[in-house]
């Protein structure tokens, strides 16, 4: 297969810029790259263009980010990575939950609960579906008004023990409330993946309150979801299960983060802020020289695809997310940020960095930073549809930690 046929329907897509990759011999590299996705369309692009042919538009899609397209592949490769990418995407908004509802449920409880709430017993269900103890939560205000928040309030606040406390707390709750809970329960125990019972068993909102002006999701819906999901099986062909990702090649698949590549590019444990964004600057720029060592005959199609952009992004985000503290995690982050990207999903703007920079944000207390990464996200709400109600969730945290400053405009 040429690159010259390769390119032109791509081209006509709008998907890649694939024309012209061919070119001279390249010379001898300074330093030979290490083998990997990148060397590969470096050095053999006909090989990379071999692969996008079996699903030109999916393997676009998954380029750029847009998971809805991706998802719907034919070609099983593809659609185990994007697969991959929607489960990392969840296992940071199940973490940006459950950072995101504590948090409000003390907020507001500085400024006091309003009577009757349910609020912080919402907010304790989402700590008992982590195994963490709901008590401090609990103790932020009286028991609901709401007699079935009342009998979960009651429930939560029983002997409950260290581990798999949410199935306890399902097995005790009455009511509605209860009632989902239990349902909720019993998918995960059948590891069904059709979740159509919960549609019928859990209302939403889950939480309402103030004649529907304040309304809380079901928190259970994510941590579900991924319980019965199991983690997808990368594909057997190294080509396939690594392009386009933090791997650079098959040996670094069992931990990016501290693989060889990792190691090679200088990446070890940061133990601050000023370290990370050290470490991150050194990978970049033995990252630039390795670029630089052409001429390649594939450079144009590396170009067009942003590939060592790309892979720096997805590499120091896998080694962000195994930082020490919140703020390491933050700065290595900021560090990698593509300015010219703007706020939308792109190759460099996967949707698993911005629930991550969302989750990280509100961790290190700029919650208002959350905002722009999960607003970039709402394209994917069709397959992410818990995805606005955790959005409003974390406005509300925003607005909540703001109370008493001149311009908010909404209270609990």
């Amino acid at each position: 297969m040429s690159v010259q046929r390769f390119g032109s329907p791509l081209a006509l897509l709008g998907l890649f810029g694939m024309l012209g990759c061919t070119g001279a011999e390249p010379s001898v590299p300074v330093a030979p790259l290490p083998d990997g996705w990148v060397s590969t369309i470096l050095e053999t692009p006909d090989q990379v263009l071999a692969l996008f042919d079996a699903d030109t538009e999916g393997w676009a899609a998954l380029h750029r980010g847009d998971l809805t397209r991706a998802l719907n592949a034919t070609e099983p490769d593809l659609a185990a990575r994007a697969h991959q990418e929607l489960y990392d995407t969840r296992q940071h908004l199940l973490s940006l939950l459950r950072t995101t509802a504590p948090e409000l449920a003390r907020s507001w409880a500085a400024h006091t609960l309003p009577s009757g709430t349910a609020l912080h017993t919402w907010a304790a269900l989402v700590a008992v579906d982590a195994d963490v103890d709901p008590t401090p939560l609990l103790a932020l205000a009286p028991p609901p008004a709401d007699s079935d928040w009342a009998h979960v309030h009651a429930a939560l606040g029983s002997d409950l023990p260290e581990e798999a406390r949410f199935a306890v707390v399902a097995d005790r709750a009455a009511g509605t409330v209860g009632d989902c809970l239990r349902a909720h329960l019993a998918v995960r125990q059948s590891n069904s993946t059709a979740l159509a019972s919960l549609d019928q068993a859990c209302s939403e909102p889950f939480l309402q309150e103030a004649g529907g002006t304040r309304a809380f999701p079901d928190p259970l819906r994510l941590h579900t979801w991924i319980l019965v999901h199991p983690t997808p099986s990368p594909p057997v062909a190294p080509l396939a299960a690594t392009v386009f990702s933090a791997s650079w090649s098959p040996g670094d698949q069992a931990s990016p983060a501290t693989g060889p590549t990792a190691t090679a590019l200088g990446l070890g444990l940061a133990s601050s802020p000023d370290e990370a964004l050290r470490q991150v600057q050194s990978a970049t720029e033995t990252l630039d020289r390795w670029e630089q060592a052409g001429p390649w005959p594939g450079a144009t199609l590396a170009a067009d695809l942003d590939a060592f952009a790309l892979y720096r992004t997805r590499l120091i985000t896998a080694w962000a997310e195994e930082a020490a503290e919140p703020a390491i995690t933050a700065e290595a982050l900021r560090a990698i940020r593509d300015t010219n990207a703007g706020r939308t999903i792109g190759p460099t703007r996967p949707p698993s960095l911005l629930a991550l920079e969302a989750t990280v944000s509100v961790q290190t207390g700029h919650i208002r930073a959350a905002l722009p990464a999960l607003q970039a996200l709402s394209p994917l709400n069709p397959i992410l549809p818990e995805l606005p109600a955790l959005t409003e969730v974390v406005n509300d945290l925003q607005v909540a930690s703001t109370l008493g400053r001149s311009g908010d405009s909404k209270e609990p």
